[in-house]
């Protein structure tokens, strides 16, 4: 059975997205790199093969009480990738400028262009066009 729900806000949603990651953590192909500090999580990254040359990270949280948590898990998962990994796939920034700017601060080879797809469906629902939008 697939669970549909309607998140409020970009957030909510990736919120969402990485605790469903971890609850079917041993079932998914992810890999998992964590920060412990004392006996607290302090930031970890979930990632998987995305080809035989690529890792594409899923999920990245750190916590604010530590600084650089973010760079110090970051650096973590791409020291310790598996054998034959060439390239790290960092996501989509989402266009959202501070996560922008933190993806271009690891100055990466080259930027795909990413664009969003939105389908209007009438209320008889068929799709009688769709608009689309680059996200810079």
């Amino acid at each position: 059975m697939v669970e549909v729900r309607r998140m409020e806000s970009d957030i909510d949603a990736d919120g969402y997205a990485a605790q469903q990651a971890l609850t079917w953590f041993e079932r998914l192909p992810l890999r998992g790199d964590v920060i412990v500090i004392g006996k607290r999580v302090e930031a970890f990254a979930l990632s998987e093969r995305l080809s035989s040359d690529t890792l594409v990270v899923q999920v990245e949280k750190a916590t604010p009480r530590v600084p650089g948590s973010f760079a110090l898990v970051t650096k973590q998962t791409a020291t310790r990738c598996p054998e034959g990994i060439e390239w790290i796939n960092r996501g989509q920034d989402l266009g959202i400028a501070g996560l922008r700017r933190a993806k271009r601060s690891f100055y990466p080879d080259h930027l795909v262009e990413k664009y969003v797809l939105t389908l209007h469906q009438t209320a008889q629902g068929d799709v009688p066009y769709e608009h689309c939008t680059k996200i810079n």
